[in-house]
């Protein structure tokens, strides 16, 4: 009889929770191997009964895996952790005690070497892999610190003793075997470990070395994946952007990398007056309304229209953009939701249901700019906002919120989570645009914890001059959209179509919105180039505007 008949004929990898009676006299503790305190070489690892002197008293996991509700206690074996009333099943238990005793006797190396052998013994049954993990859940959490302790200690393999090349060698083509719950559990002990620092001394090198060098080591993707992936659960972004130069983060469903959802869509055809938009259509088809706040701007995009070589005359406009201000309302305690770019835009401001309620007739894309400067002081006017906004029940593929750094960690999920197809248009922090850079990761990170569909919104003033490389790095995860300014003392755009060509032949593929700068703002913008002091004078100017 298979392991698994014996396990009541279960089917999936489930954890068992039975219970454990408690013994009449509990037996004395072994006493732990004598040796040196402390760790008298950089290398060697010393017997221990529990972690290594200076690390962590281990306890119950903080992470679930897969399911952040998930209430469920981690299994740990009974001969070891009995008291939290969990225990493996009779027939995988010695399976589980041999890797404790392992790790207990010869540390990270002989616990993964003990986790591989037992894998292939089983003929990498991915059922057995996923429950083995998941009662070795404590060991491994042990085998994570330890390898994150030589990280934060900067003690480096040397001949002879690959303590973090050869233990992550063995969890890799452990990883090749798990199914969906073994890697996550390999990659929360792994992210638990690690230091939140963008120096991994070997452990970075050691995964490259396996996957690049050696070329044998089934796995590593898999392995660097998830790491990365639990890595961005718990907020670890400086070693997340370390390792996420490499490796993309595992989709846990599908065992792959993740990626860029496909484009299915079909670009929309003759616009229909009254359904402007489709959800799920190209970025790269949406022609966007810059300023809608007021009753005279909605009027004025509703109403104009453009010749198509294809179609003839239509709707200029199918994505109407506004921008949402919060303001103490009557009571105090409710907010006055308003549409407005700042306190000089003159014109009847939409309050924030009118601007909704307008769109929705017209049937356009709908891209709140939210504008609410205080992320934590006015938390509650933003859960106001998305009250509002879901009441009007618009399909939410046709809704796009243009948010912040700070706001997109604080109301990403929330977002998320009423409107799973709304775009979020995540913008970039403070910081140059390039590949590899801080403001550019971060946009990546975010997007990939808040999952799509996004479009990263860059300003037209603050892109590089090598653009496709930038945009070829966010395009593997979402479309990029770019956006100008009028103000002079950025740079202005004189002509809109040439350099939107020149932004899709560089390889952007979202929302392109290019506004012709207006002549004094060109006149502006070349005198400061030339006339010296004139900057001064703008600046000046400016401030009335």
């Amino acid at each position: 009889m298979g392991w698994m008949d014996k396990l009541s004929g279960r089917t999936t990898p489930s954890i068992s929770q039975t219970p454990v009676q408690s013994p009449p006299t509990k037996p004395a503790e072994p006493a732990a191997p004598q040796g040196p305190v402390g760790m008298p070489t950089k290398d060697e690892f010393i017997p221990a009964a529990g972690p290594p002197p200076g690390m962590p008293t281990l306890s119950t996991p903080v992470a679930e895996p897969l399911a952040a509700s998930a209430s469920q206690p981690m299994a740990k074996p009974a001969s070891e952790y009995g008291d939290l009333g969990l225990t493996p099943p009779p027939e995988l238990a010695p399976d589980v005690n041999a890797v404790r005793e392992a790790q207990n006797t010869g540390g990270p190396v002989a616990a993964s070497q003990k986790l591989l052998d037992l894998v292939n013994q089983h003929g990498g049954d991915r059922a057995y892999v996923d429950n083995l993990l998941s009662y070795s859940k404590l060991t491994l959490q042990e085998i994570g610190l330890t390898l994150g302790e030589r990280v934060k200690s900067n003690i480096d393999d040397k001949k002879g003793k690959n303590i973090t090349s050869d233990t992550l060698d063995r969890l890799a083509q452990v990883a090749d075997k798990a199914g969906s719950n073994g890697l996550c559990f390999l990659g929360q002990a792994l992210a638990q470990g690690l230091p939140n620092d963008n120096d991994l001394n070997q452990f970075d090198d050691s995964l490259k070395d396996l996957r690049e060098d050696k070329g044998k080591t089934a796995g590593v993707d898999k392995l660097a994946g998830a790491t990365v992936k639990e890595l961005m659960n718990s907020d670890k972004n400086k070693a997340w952007a370390e390792l996420r130069t490499e490796y993309r983060p595992i989709n846990y469903a599908t065992q792959a990398p993740e990626t860029r959802p496909p484009d299915t869509s079909v670009p929309p055809g003759k616009m229909d007056p009254n359904n402007r938009w489709t959800a799920g259509s190209p970025l790269s088809a949406a022609s966007n309304a810059h300023l809608t706040n007021t009753e005279e701007q909605f009027q004025a995009a509703a109403s104009e229209m453009t010749q198509s070589e294809a179609f003839g005359e239509q709707p200029k406009y199918n994505f109407f953009e506004g921008d949402l201000q919060a303001k103490p309302g009557t009571p105090p305690e409710k907010w006055n939701l308003q549409m407005a770019h700042d306190d000089k835009e003159e014109g009847t401001h939409l309050s924030l249901d009118q601007w909704l309620e307008k769109g929705k007739a017209l049937g356009v894309g709908l891209k709140l700019d939210v504008k609410i400067d205080d992320v934590q002081g006015k938390a509650d006017a933003y859960l106001e906002m998305l009250d509002q906004v879901q009441a009007k029940n618009i399909p939410d593929g046709k809704l796009m919120f243009n948010l912040g750094p700070d706001e997109v960690e604080a109301f990403g999920g929330e977002i998320r989570k009423r409107f799973p197809n709304a775009i979020l248009a995540l913008n970039p922090g403070e910081g140059a645009l390039k590949p590899d850079s801080k403001a550019t990761l971060d946009m990546i990170r975010q997007a990939e914890k808040f999952g799509s569909p996004v479009s990263f919104v860059l300003p037209y003033d603050r892109l590089p001059g090598d653009r496709a490389k930038l945009f070829s790095k966010l395009e593997e995860v979402g479309p990029v959209s770019v956006w100008s300014s009028n103000d002079p003392r950025k740079e202005v755009v004189e002509n809109p179509e040439g350099s939107a060509k020149a932004l899709r032949e560089a390889g952007a593929t979202g929302v392109i919105d290019l506004k012709k700068a207006p002549y004094l703002a060109v006149v502006a913008d070349k005198a400061m180039d030339i006339i010296p002091g004139s900057k001064a004078y703008v600046d000046a100017v400016m401030r009335h505007f």
